[in-house]
């Protein structure tokens, strides 16, 4: 029979690795409810033209469509969008700033690639406000990410929290004179310039018609080193005095100084980032584990003032913070960060006979063991005792309680342990 190939770029884990993998989501799960986010569980497909009102360049192209009849489906590429529509729709309900944890799978019709998958988790955590939403919250979603990291990982890898500012870098590019066309060609080649080589990075520029000094100034803008109150003052030497740069670089100060004051030590400026999705206004973050930067961002996010106008006429302001559960699992899984263990019951049940009455009795004390806490599962076979027992090794076990005469008899059982 022809072995049965499974898609590319869909993660499908043994029984073991699952149970790792559902660790650290209760993980990420347990830092959003202790900081206060309520779940929300958002519907797997949308209309296509609800799902992408505010979308292109990457989105539209890596979206997954379906039809029914004469509608038009789109599957969730992200959690962000279904939430900017639940809020739209429920706006009267719900208290505002809205603290909001998802943790569900999304669909992108990307390249596969390592770190990279087609299906994967994303676990949010997002702040909407009706009105303004003080950037207090962008350092709170970047300090959560900054805590649950550290959890993770413990002190077995370093990673960075790499912070920018849309409305910085969209101020700078005006300063040189781009018309909003180039200026966004050239925002999504910032994008992708740790992908590609200085050589094909300049061309690109130039693709975008920046001129050999708009090239210098764009290289040397990005390349800004140091530590964060360096980068900020070598911002401020530039004297550009466009608003929209004078309000990022304002914005920029407020989120990394109140990431000082929580105690941050992970975020670093880095005017690299800008983040593919178009939604972002403002902050924005991405965050690699050191020595595997290969695998890309595991964490990002930032915020989004203008989206859920889209749907509503009342403004919103929001932030969020979102972990790729998937690619984070990779990398922990590559740098042995994390260790696949055994993922058996606690006690299982080995019955040497099939009768009623010694079934009866693994049934009586499993339950018991199971009100105590335990986990435990029953071994139904008509094969011999020995094969039992090496069943009972191979499915990870911790320990098996063989039952017969004797036991049944005392009423008494002992659970040896298998490893």
């Amino acid at each position: 029979m022809k072995k049965y190939e499974e898609l590319s770029g869909f993660l499908s884990l043994k029984p073991n690795e699952q149970a790792e993998f559902d660790r650290l989501k209760q993980i990420i799960k347990n830092a959003h409810l202790k900081n206060g986010f309520k779940t929300y569980d958002a519907p797997l497909m949308f209309r296509e033209d609800a799902l992408l009102a505010k979308s292109g360049g990457d989105t539209n192209k890596q979206v997954y469509r379906l039809e029914k009849g004469d509608a038009k489906l789109a599957i969730r590429f992200d959690l962000t969008v279904p939430l900017a529509l639940f809020v739209a729709n429920n706006e009267r309900e719900l208290a505002f700033p809205l603290k909001i944890s998802q943790i569900n799978k999304v669909y992108r019709g990307e390249k596969t690639q390592k770190g990279r998958l087609r299906e994967f988790y994303q676990c949010d955590a997002d702040v909407i406000a009706r009105g303004d939403l003080p950037l207090e919250y962008d350092a709170e979603c970047i300090a959560l990410a900054d805590t649950i990291c550290s959890e993770l990982l413990t002190d077995r890898a370093d990673f960075t929290i790499r912070v920018a500012n849309r409305r910085l870098l969209n101020g700078f590019l005006e300063s040189l004179g781009l018309t909003t066309e180039n200026a966004l060609r050239v925002r999504a080649v910032i994008d992708d310039a740790e992908k590609i080589s200085a050589a094909d990075f300049a061309k690109e520029l130039e693709k975008c018609g920046t001129t050999n000094e708009q090239f210098q100034k764009i290289k040397d803008f990005i390349e800004l080193k140091g530590d964060n109150q360096a980068v900020l003052a070598s911002l401020s030497a530039l004297n550009i005095t466009t608003d929209e740069f004078a309000a990022g670089l304002a914005e920029l100060k407020t989120v990394m100084q109140n990431l000082a004051l929580r105690g941050v030590k992970n975020a670093q400026i880095d005017l690299a980032i800008v983040r593919g999705l178009d939604y972002y206004t403002g902050t924005v973050f991405e965050t690699n584990i050191s020595g595997f930067e290969n695998y890309g961002s595991i964490m990002s996010g930032g915020r989004y003032d203008n989206l859920v106008a889209n749907y509503s006429d009342a403004k919103f302001e929001g932030v969020g913070a979102s972990i790729g559960l998937s690619r984070l699992y990779e990398v922990l899984v590559a740098t042995k960060i994390t260790e696949i263990k055994p993922s058996g019951v606690d006690i299982l049940f080995v019955p040497i006979t099939n009768d009623a009455k010694t079934y009866e009795f693994c049934f009586t004390q499993a339950t018991k063991e199971q009100k105590s806490g335990r986990t435990t599962d029953i071994l139904f076979s008509d094969r011999s005792l020995s094969k039992k027992l090496e069943y009972a090794a191979k499915s990870a076990a911790k320990s098996a309680a063989v039952i017969g005469e004797t036991e049944l008899a005392s009423g008494k059982y002992t659970a040896k342990p298998l490893r």
